[in-house]
């Protein structure tokens, strides 16, 4: 939503009958907007892979411990560039995509 000050200027504009300023100035507010709501979903938070039992480890990611540790030198997931400069662990990032490749989980010990 666009605060009182932009909305004032958006107005000013139309008085003036310039109606394509007036639209600049809506679709800046509105690009602003979205790009408040987008930042927003991103939560930041510390990842700890010494939390996750050696059970579960199986029953997501399919793999051991050691396993998960020697698959993730070979990857290089630390010359991955991302996406709005965010830079997950090297751990975060193949835990996430082992447990996507590995759903449904159907697999107990």
């Amino acid at each position: 939503m666009p605060t009182n000050g932009e909305i004032f200027v958006i107005w000013r504009y139309l008085q003036r009958r310039r109606f394509s300023d007036a639209m600049i100035w809506a679709l800046i507010a509105k690009k602003y907007q979205e790009r408040q709501i987008r930042e927003s979903y991103y939560m930041p938070f510390e990842f700890d892979i010494d939390l996750i039992t050696d059970q579960q480890f199986v029953e997501q990611f399919r793999f051991t411990r050691a396993e998960f540790m020697e698959l993730l030198v070979h990857f290089e997931l630390n010359t991955i560039i991302y996406r709005d400069r965010r830079s997950p662990s090297e751990e975060l990032a193949f835990a996430i995509l082992l447990q996507r490749l590995s759903f449904p989980h159907r697999f107990e010990i």
